[in-house]
């Protein structure tokens, strides 16, 4: 899914998802291709990982000082907001050159034989941009995944303390 939309959003034409699919099937000579669909897997898998675990790991301590601090057992939704916020942009920060090689990789139609790989695409990168060029797209990309994770985690802490207070 990443992939199609990701060649999609990069087109000069407009085939459609549908068109998208069969032409990514298609690539490299193969009829259907079913590996054409698993172009940037790697940095894809190296960084969810990642990412998960700082955003869950930092709102959940976050949330907990938070209560500890200000003796509550239940902080509101505004300042979980907040929390989550914080840990997703941190977790971003953290992850993005990962999702940023994803991306080159999926969005690459070139030649198979010359794919870059992970560690020529970051090489490359690095030499064209330094560390800055890590991180080209951030901010778009923070203005999308900051509100979803943060009202995510704000929406699933409430209800859990429902569940607990009503059901538990």
């Amino acid at each position: 899914v990443e992939l199609t939309k990701t060649r999609v959003m990069t087109a000069q034409s407009s085939l459609g998802i549908l068109g998208t699919v069969k032409q990514i099937s298609r690539e490299n000579g193969k009829r259907f291709g079913i590996t054409n669909f698993y172009k940037g897997i790697a940095p894809a898998l190296m960084g969810v990982l990642p990412f998960a675990g700082l955003q869950l790991g930092l709102s959940k301590a976050g949330t907990e000082l938070y209560s500890e601090w200000n003796q509550v057992g239940n902080p509101g939704f505004w300042p979980l907001l907040s929390i989550s916020s914080a840990a997703t942009l941190v977790a971003m920060g953290t992850t993005y050159p990962l999702q940023l090689s994803k991306c080159n990789m999926q969005a690459y139609r070139g030649p198979e034989s010359q794919r870059p790989t992970l560690k020529s695409l970051l090489g490359k990168i690095w030499a064209e941009s330094g560390v800055k060029g890590f991180y080209r797209g951030f901010s778009a990309n923070a203005l999308k995944a900051i509100p979803a994770s943060s009202i995510g985690w704000a929406t699933f802490t409430k209800t859990q303390k429902l569940y607990e207070q009503y059901l538990g």
